[in-house]
């Protein structure tokens, strides 16, 4: 892990700002996914209990701002996502070329470049998706854990 976050570091650091966004975003995602189930069940309640017209109509304009909001901060999320991951693939995949390019011609001549060139795309796409995969899994579990606690307690 240590060894994944040092090759991409530096090209995280570029892209700091868009990152704390994205995980802004991830993380009010997951908090109206969270609030969605809860506004269903004060509904429902609510239904049970008064059935006045007024509360209805509350209930229905508050799932749908929530689902909308949602819907936004899903499509913000996913855009800022690719925004930052093709930049960071592009500028690791530049830096591991102009590597390349210094290196001695003698060690390419036995070598199909375009497979090297294709195994280190295919291994710079990896090492980008764990890291985003790896913190926004970890930022989504520990609200989707610490939201309910706090409901509970």
């Amino acid at each position: 892990m240590k060894k994944i976050f040092r090759l991409v570091n530096k090209y995280l650091y570029q892209h700091f700002i868009s990152i704390c966004i994205l995980f802004v975003a991830i993380i009010l995602s997951s908090i109206c996914t969270l609030i969605i189930p809860i506004i269903s069940g004060n509904f429902v309640d609510y239904l049970v209990d008064e059935k006045k017209q007024q509360g209805i109509i509350f209930f229905c304009l508050l799932f749908a701002i929530v689902s909308i909001a949602n819907i936004l901060i899903g499509f913000l999320s996913n855009r800022i996502y690719t925004k930052v991951n093709l930049q960071i693939l592009y500028e690791m995949g530049q830096s591991y070329i102009q590597h390349m390019q210094k290196m001695n011609v003698l060690y390419f001549s036995n070598k199909n470049i375009s497979q090297i060139t294709q195994q280190i795309s295919v291994d710079i796409k990896s090492v980008v998706d764990f890291f985003f995969d790896f913190f926004s899994n970890a930022s989504i579990n520990f609200f989707k854990i610490l939201i309910p606690a706090l409901l509970v307690f």
